[in-house]
């Protein structure tokens, strides 16, 4: 294993290109609608969902866009598997 302990590092190079969701295209106008006001008040965006609809591709596009660049001091991808989920561990280790 390349990587210590438990932790899975996800690559956050360019996105596979997929069909464009809906969803994508939905949750996309959401966050450019709240970055572009006056107020700043994101700390932690979550995408949720099941199993192969996007989350993953939404994610790193997000992270990657330039205009995002500009909105945040910080940025951190992390991913958590459910089967892998405990809100006390997984919140401690990942913070």
């Amino acid at each position: 294993d390349p990587h210590p302990g438990d932790i899975d590092v996800m690559d956050t190079s360019e996105p596979r290109m997929h069909e464009p969701l809906l969803a994508d295209a939905v949750m996309w106008n959401q966050l450019n609608q709240n970055q572009s006001g006056t107020s700043n008040n994101f700390a932690v965006i979550a995408i949720l969902g099941i199993v192969g609809v996007g989350k993953s591709t939404l994610a790193r596009l997000v992270y990657n866009d330039t205009e995002t660049k500009e909105h945040f001091d910080l940025k951190v991808l992390v991913s958590i598997k459910l089967e892998d989920f405990s809100y006390t561990s997984s919140n401690q280790s990942s913070l």
